[in-house]
């Protein structure tokens, strides 16, 4: 989760550097600074509510941007002329990938769906919902929501690719967008898009982590010792706002160790967390049989092969980490629980 906030903290810093020539760093600490301060103040209410507006900010600019930048094209011709004259395979399906390689490209690509049911700061948001009307509204408004941002966002990609050419870094495509072809009060608003994904994003994290340390490892220290209500509640309000803190800094200062590809940093974390818990709530929601030990082994199954996948270059150029580490946590799970269990039982 660290890992994944500091993801944010590193986009941040390329968000001011490319839209207002800010120092890296000091962008880094402008969106830590504004995420701390709401999340501390506010609590889970605060990120819940300010992710409406986020997700209405990030919708609105993925949905003009891609309008924009055809404009600016000419028309959907002199795009495929050039997308074909530029030979760089955007137009097709596997980015000019073929064979295995291609299989392996796009099971990788839809595979980070398995991620999404071992995603603590996800989940929250169903333990949160007061009812199951509700999780199949937020479904459906969820799925709407991200199939037109995803749709949004790869037009936005291509037609960029087109204007811009090859960029040293293609994730400051947007910014140098905004920079170049809306005036200022539209280009603060896409900003404003683009510090909405950060937040929404950290936020979430940051709370879950923070929440995790307060609610349920500080109780393990409380066991066997008097303490009333009020005491209690005001030790976890502190350790909860201490956490975030901490958290916070540490984000930051893995952030300013190195400007990162803030996609390939986030599909590790994304990886490593959906591997590891994704299995383990599957089944254990839909299977009697599974147990302890079954989740212990599913854990330390999806953590292990997705850190040992992506640092060999061979497997990691074949298909992305979460696709086998997802399988054999999944099949860890099964085993284990399935040779621990007591004959007869499930």
């Amino acid at each position: 989760m660290l890992g994944y906030v500091a993801a944010q903290m590193n986009a941040a810093g390329k968000a001011f550097d490319a839209v207002f020539h800010l120092p890296y760093w000091l962008g880094v600490l402008i969106g830590a600074g504004v995420i701390l301060v709401y999340t501390v103040t506010g609590g889970f209410r605060a990120v819940c509510w300010t992710d409406i507006v986020q997700a209405s900010f990030m919708f609105i600019a993925l949905l003009v941007m891609p309008v924009i930048t055809f404009v600016k094209i000419g028309g959907w011709e002199q795009f495929v002329q050039a997308a074909e004259d530029s030979s760089t395979h955007i137009l097709t399906f596997a980015g000019g990938k073929t064979g295995f390689a291609a299989f392996g490209f796009i099971l990788g690509l839809l595979g980070i769906g398995f991620g999404y049911p071992g995603q603590p700061h996800i989940l929250a948001r169903f333990m949160a919902a007061k009812d199951t009307r509700t999780v199949k509204q937020g479904g459906m408004i969820a799925i709407t929501w991200m199939t037109l941002v995803y749709i949004g966002a790869i037009f936005f990609g291509m037609f960029a690719h087109i204007l811009f050419g090859v960029m040293n870094d293609p994730e400051q495509a947007l910014p140098r967008a905004v920079s170049e072809f809306l005036p200022p009060i539209l280009g603060g608003f896409v900003v404003a898009a683009i510090v909405s994904a950060i937040c929404s994003t950290a936020d979430s994290q940051l709370i879950v982590v923070s929440s995790t340390i307060s609610r349920d490892i500080l109780p393990m220290f409380r066991k066997g010792k008097a303490v009333d209500a009020a005491t209690s509640y005001r030790q976890t309000v502190v350790v909860d706002r201490a956490a975030l803190i901490i958290l916070t800094l540490l984000s930051v200062f893995f952030a300013l160790s190195k400007n990162r590809v803030i996609f390939q940093f986030v599909l590790y974390a994304w990886s490593a967390l959906g591997a590891s818990f994704g299995p383990v709530v599957i089944l254990g929601l839909l299977w009697k049989k599974a147990n302890r030990a079954g989740a212990i082994a599913g854990m330390i199954t999806g953590s292990v092969v997705t850190v040992v996948w992506r640092n060999i270059p061979v497997l990691k150029g074949a298909m992305y980490e979460l696709v086998p580490a997802f399988v054999l946590a999944f099949l860890a799970v099964w085993l284990v629980s399935v040779i621990t269990s007591p004959k007869g039982d499930g």
